[in-house]
């Protein structure tokens, strides 16, 4: 097996090989322009099947707050306020593309745009291979009402309120530690708490604006968030509106 290892320079600036027949990025990406160009290395051959080519998307919560804090890290220079803000758009608009319940290709195409016009995306068709597509999505769908009640429990008034900074590492505990949180998050009866399964869930609410983050060296501050726009198609089974849900609290 031949194997090339490189960074992201490789994948943005364009390597145009026949040879190339995965791409595997192993951090988490910090523009969609990023995951479009790299996606787009594999392939490049006339009469390429897609089943025969891939693109590998190895991503966690922490490689995400990684990226986050390296942003807002006031000794990073070269990064004035303007492209910070710029920088952290970008990285949210990820967060929401892979917690988004929508076709990938789409999305991508919506984003980025078309230089024919609108009309174009309106007539996109799914692509019939993204997560989405194939109904493997990346993240158990999540009840509302249930983890309405253990963020108003966290957050704003109950028995397991947390005392102190609210860390990412004291929410994700706190979630843990709830009483019936698998019947509370995902309307499940299982007995065991995975701790992935809660870093699922912060990380989509990080994405759908319920969760919102706050740089506080060296911590990662977490709070309830206030935002109207919400994705309206994140991975969440009920049609109760998020932002109502915060003004309810």
């Amino acid at each position: 097996m031949r194997v090339l290892c490189a960074t992201s320079g490789v994948g943005n600036a364009g390597i145009d090989s026949q040879d190339v027949r995965a791409v595997y990025r192993v951090d988490f990406p910090p523009s969609i322009i990023d995951v479009c160009q790299e996606k787009g290395r594999a392939g490049r051959r006339p009469n390429a099947l897609q089943q025969d080519y891939s693109y590998i998307l190895l991503f966690s919560l922490e490689s995400f707050l990684y990226l986050f804090k390296r942003i807002q890290n006031p000794d990073e220079e070269f990064i004035d306020d303007t492209f910070r803000i710029q920088q952290t758009s970008d990285l949210l608009n990820v967060a929401q593309l892979l917690a988004s319940t929508a076709c990938y290709a789409i999305t991508f195409e919506t984003a980025l745009g078309s230089p024919f016009g609108d009309q174009v995306n309106a007539d996109l068709t799914p692509c019939n291979t993204c997560p989405n597509c194939t109904n493997k999505r990346l993240f158990p769908a999540i009840h509302q009402q249930g983890t309405k009640q253990m963020l108003f429990d966290l957050f704003v008034s109950g028995p397991n309120r947390i005392q102190g900074l609210m860390t990412v590492e004291t929410v994700v505990e706190g979630m843990r530690k709830c009483r019936n949180v698998n019947k509370l998050l995902f309307k499940s009866s299982a007995v065991l708490v995975q701790k992935l399964k809660i870093h699922q869930v912060v990380f989509v609410l990080i994405a759908a604006g319920i969760l919102t983050m706050d740089y506080r060296d060296p911590d990662i501050i977490l709070s309830l968030g206030s935002s109207k726009l919400i994705p309206s198609s994140l991975a969440m089974n009920d049609d109760i509106s998020w932002f109502a849900i915060l003004q309810k609290l």
